[in-house]
């Protein structure tokens, strides 16, 4: 079968816009007094929900999306572990700005440039 066509969508009740203040983007670096392991040996699948919290960024200003237009669009936690055994990255960014697809691509693609190799297309 076919879907129907979507209904036009009622306008925002805000104004949706981006304030362009050249703040630049919300990057948190932590240093871990743990191993990676040691970090993580007490996700399972009953945990996962929350267990990322530590390590994503803050998300006060950021989620719930109130479409403030002064709300950072992208924000990054980085945290390295004791003795080199693991850096994890996480982002935190606006759904207007992409879906889990785009941020997915965008993780990569960083990997990649850092690993001294092209972006895939």
């Amino acid at each position: 079968g076919r879907y129907p066509p979507p209904s036009p969508s009622p306008p925002p009740p805000f104004p949706l816009s981006v304030e362009l203040n050249n703040s630049g983007v919300p990057v948190e670096v932590i240093t871990s007094t743990q191993t990676l392991a040691e970090a993580t040996s007490y996700l399972n699948s009953v945990h996962l929900k929350v267990a990322h919290e530590s390590f994503a960024p803050s998300k006060p200003v950021m989620d719930p999306d109130v479409c403030s237009p002064t709300a950072p669009i992208l924000s990054i936690k980085i945290t390295t572990f004791k003795s080199g055994t693991g850096t994890c990255v996480s982002i935190l960014f606006q759904h207007f700005v992409s879906d889990a697809e785009g941020g997915m691509t965008f993780m990569s693609h960083w990997s990649q440039i850092h690993n001294g190799c092209p972006p895939t297309p």
